[in-house]
């Protein structure tokens, strides 16, 4: 027994090395083929070291030089200081003795009733007259207001108001600008009396016809963004910030709401489409319409323009071509368009309106303005928009109108044919009873480079004041004239 344990014993003992040489042979061939992979700690954790060592140092570094900015910058805000101080004390000083010496002279003076203040030589010939003043009911605890080295007291004549007989301006270059400021007035008065005259030739002008060239692209945009009304006005509820429809509620004010997109086009300029959603008591459509596209209400409500528009042409009785500068916004460059305005009245029909229906309205009339940009008339433009001193801007605007109208609830309009609505018009609707529901939509590209969120900030605080504007405009000039439609 014993021998055949001893001989499975050996059995086993002699086939074990031919296993373990077997193994150790493949370690040694997967040591070959994959050694080189294997990660050296080592080497690795060297590497961090020195790494890290550079980065703190570079960080150090970096600190040291922020604390030495910090403290050039503060040591330069103490000196200011102080200078300010010192300049403060020396104005206070100086104010003191003008007072001291002012009211010294009074007091000296007060027996005699008249002082006689000398006029500078600019005022001698034509306000002369201006250099006497009483000074009787002045005495030293008199209220004086001093302004460097002006002073100007109660019953001041124009030798006060200009300067007193320290005023340095010469006599040539004061009837300079007086002669320039007088000039500027005329030529404001000639550009009002030729929007006059161009909004007279607009209401007595034919419509314009197929063949003009600017008829085909005034028919294709305007059929193209009757889509903006066809889409529904968007809807008003909802807080600032909030999405509807995907448009942003940018501002709420009364009645009022703006939206927008922020979109930018392959160049990087950004074309933010705007709407914006207002309701105005006691106009009609057409007013409103009328004064957003009658040149010569334009001054009345637009305080974004450096001048009159330029009429280029006149291309029919709803469609004129003009040129804009607008004023300029420092420290960017001053912008200018060329655009035609174009106003249509729409079918009321094609774009019905749920809302509107379900509170117990009808729609009485639609119109629409559009604005857009063209290369039309650029070799007509005045001599001054022919230098590169101004960017172009690309308007696309859009004003859609409606008259809003509760009829009696006695009264069937269901099937009323138009001279029918006509005479209601005429007869039924008072201004009072009445609300004119826009939608303002725009999309501009002002051209060169603006920070995109300096105009944004500017789109959301002067639409609503744009819009403000208009409609007081609106109400004042048709407060006491019959309805337009």
């Amino acid at each position: 027994m014993w021998d055949s344990n001893s001989s499975r014993f050996k059995t086993k003992t002699t086939t074990e090395p031919p296993t373990h040489a077997a193994r150790m042979h493949d370690l040694g061939i997967l040591l070959n083929q994959f050694g080189t992979l294997a990660v050296d700690f080592r080497t690795e954790a060297d590497l961090f070291k020195s790494t890290s060592s550079a980065l703190q140092l570079a960080i150090t570094q970096t600190v040291e030089m922020v604390n030495h900015r910090e403290d050039a910058w503060r040591r330069r805000l103490e000196r200011e200081a102080e200078r300010r101080r010192a300049v403060e004390r020396q104005l206070k000083s100086a104010q003191d003795a003008v007072s001291s010496r002012l009211n010294s002279y009074l007091t000296a003076r007060r027996n005699a009733g008249v002082v006689r203040m000398g006029p500078g030589k600019a005022h001698q010939r034509s306000h002369s007259h201006g250099g006497q003043q009483q000074f009787g009911h002045l005495l030293p605890h008199s209220s004086t207001a001093l302004t460097g080295k002006m002073f100007i007291v109660d019953e001041g004549g124009p030798d006060f108001a200009e300067g007193g007989s320290e005023y340095n301006v010469t006599e040539e270059h004061f009837y300079d600008a007086i002669d320039a400021q007088i000039d500027k007035m005329h030529q404001d008065e000639a550009c009002l009396m030729a929007l006059k005259s161009v909004g007279d030739k607009l209401r007595s002008a034919d419509a314009m016809p197929p063949t003009h060239p600017l008829y085909p692209e005034v028919a294709k945009i305007c059929e193209d963004r009757m889509g903006i009304l066809r889409g529904g006005f968007p809807c008003s509820n909802g807080d600032v910030g909030s999405v509807n429809n995907g448009w942003t509620i940018l501002a709420k004010q009364g009645e009022m709401t703006i939206y927008n997109r922020e979109v930018e086009s392959a160049d990087g300029s950004y074309l933010d489409p705007l709407q914006a959603v207002h309701s105005v008591n006691n106009i009609t459509a057409r007013e409103m319409c009328d004064a957003f596209w009658d040149v010569q209400y334009r001054l009345d409500w637009e305080i974004t323009v450096d001048q009159a528009p330029t009429v280029i042409e006149v291309c029919g009785d709803d469609t004129v071509l003009q040129y804009q500068v607008y004023k300029r916004v420092w420290p960017a460059t001053q912008r200018d368009s060329l655009f035609w305005s174009h106003m249509r009245r729409l079918d009321s029909s094609q774009f019905p309106s749920e809302d509107v229906n379900s509170e117990g309205l009808v729609v009485l009339d639609t119109w629409m303005v559009v604005n857009f940009s063209t290369k039309y008339g650029e070799d007509r433009l005045p001599p001054g928009a022919k230098t590169p001193s101004f960017i172009r801007i690309e308007v696309d605007v859009e004003m859609f109108c409606q008259t809003l109208w509760r009829p009696p609830s006695d009264l069937d309009t269901t099937n009323l044919s138009a001279e029918e609505w006509d005479e209601i018009k005429s007869t039924k609707v008072s201004r009072d009873e009445v609300r004119c529901r826009l939608l303002y939509a725009s999309q501009i590209n002002p051209g060169g480079w603006a920070p995109a969120a300096v105009v944004r900030t500017m789109a959301r605080r002067e639409y609503p004041h744009f819009l403000e504007r208009i409609s007081n405009f609106v109400i004042s000039q048709n407060a006491e004239k019959p309805l337009k439609f």
